[in-house]
């Protein structure tokens, strides 16, 4: 009779590593199981993939509990990529599961992108630390909502390091514009999706790419931004 040769755990730990990446955060946790060797090796994976839409409509709590406990459980190896997605018919979970963003950006990720289901009377409160993350290159947040955009406004920002930000289905203002653009001094690609906008002025300096799509209650805007190289003004 042949014997089953486990092949794979056979493997260095960063080729491991590397094919647990590709994993939901979930699944990638429950090959603790397999050994003493697999125990502890998803706390070393660079990607974390969470999908609310394991959880039920009443269990953003839990949703949180989870991430929370693995980012807490990591090891010491670099973060790259944080992502928090749910499929797009399930879009209510009470509460917001965003309250996990804090503990991320203690992590100092490249990219943090987050689906955000319909709050539903929730404020939209994100922690000022996602907004103040040095490590930050990449930023994308996706609001989900079947009546209007959420109202986004903050104190502050200093993303030092930010080169894209997506923003879907949010309200936004020329104060938060003025804040954006102060505090990203590098930022090159901007992408406002669905979005409502009362802006009238975009200055940057640094900025290559701007991307409007079926963005509602547009005014007369000015664009200063002596750098761009791509303007796409879509369904407008």
């Amino acid at each position: 009779m042949n014997e089953t040769i486990d092949q794979i755990s056979s493997l260095p730990d960063d080729i491991l590593i590397h094919i647990l990446s590709f994993l939901r955060t979930r699944e990638a946790v429950q090959t603790c199981i397999l050994s003493k060797r697999w125990r502890k090796t998803w706390a070393s994976v660079p990607v974390l993939n969470f999908h609310a839409s394991d959880y039920n409509e009443n269990e953003g709590w839990k949703f949180d509990q989870f991430v929370n406990g693995v980012l807490e459980n990591r090891g010491p190896a670099l973060l790259d990529t944080i992502i928090s997605s749910q499929d797009v018919e399930d879009r209510y979970i009470d509460p917001p599961p965003i309250g996990w963003l804090h503990r991320a950006t203690l992590l100092m990720p490249r990219v943090i992108s987050v689906d955000i289901p319909d709050c539903y009377g929730w404020d939209l409160d994100f922690p000022d630390s996602v907004f103040s993350c040095a490590s930050l290159e990449k930023l994308e947040l996706f609001y989900f909502s079947e009546s209007w955009p959420a109202f986004f406004s903050l104190n502050s920002i200093a993303l030092v390091s930010l080169k894209t930000l997506v923003l879907e289905y949010l309200t936004l203002h020329d104060d938060f514009m003025q804040k954006l653009f102060l505090g990203c001094p590098v930022l090159e690609n901007l992408k406002l999706w669905i979005c409502e906008l009362d802006i009238s002025d975009i200055p940057s300096n640094a900025l290559k790419e701007f991307t409007l799509d079926d963005c509602q209650h547009l005014q007369p805007m000015q664009i200063s931004c002596p750098g761009l190289l791509f303007l796409c003004p879509s369904h407008l």
